[in-house]
């Protein structure tokens, strides 16, 4: 889109360009298993061929304070989704949870620009121009029913001039929540004489 604002003497220009991608993705995640979830280590026992477990009444005998497992920890292990791959990690105390995340993808990018003439003959003129380029590329939730893990990319930059032939040059990049800053408030001039 764009236009003269002003007739012969300032005109604006605005683009925008999105893009959208959902798809169905497989996510494999480690989970306690039910044994480990009630205070019961399961563990192979060296040069044997064989585990053995620790009951929490076992564990109660072990510590020195007589205190045993926490139950804290017990009633966090609780939140976690039951194990359906039991053919991941060590298959005693943890297995796998698979599941199929909906990840979205966004990809927003703005361009604008301003002309104006200050003078009728075009020789003295103000420009601007400005890009934001605006990324968000997804990612899956830990485990299903809570807030996707999104990584997030942000760059902006400006360029404008009021003197003919000097540029001022500003850039910014934000990556993940963290602004990079790549010569944001450092003037460039290319001024050249005829």
């Amino acid at each position: 889109m764009g236009g003269p604002i002003r007739k012969i003497a300032c005109f604006f220009f605005a683009n925008y360009e999105g893009r959208r991608d959902r798809e169905g993705v497989e996510e494999l995640r480690r989970v306690p298993t039910t044994s480990y979830r009630q205070g019961i280590l399961t563990y192979y026992v060296d040069g044997a061929q064989g585990t053995a477990t620790l009951t929490p009444t076992d564990l109660k005998n072990m510590d020195p304070l007589g205190v045993g497992e926490n139950q804290a920890v017990l009633a966090t292990l609780q939140k976690y989704p039951l194990p359906n791959d039991p053919t991941l990690n060590d298959r005693l105390n943890q297995q796998g949870f698979r599941f199929v995340a909906n990840e979205a993808r966004k990809f927003d990018t703005y361009i604008a620009k301003l002309d104006y003439k200050i003078t009728r003959d075009g020789r003295h003129t103000i420009f601007w121009r400005a890009n934001l380029q605006n990324d968000n590329s997804g990612g899956a939730p830990q485990f299903p029913g809570r807030r996707p893990q999104r990584a997030r990319s942000t760059t902006a930059r400006a360029l404008h001039s009021a003197i003919p032939q000097c540029l001022t040059r500003r850039r910014s990049i934000r990556s993940d929540g963290v602004l990079q800053d790549t010569a944001w408030k450092t003037l460039e001039f290319l001024c050249r004489r005829k």
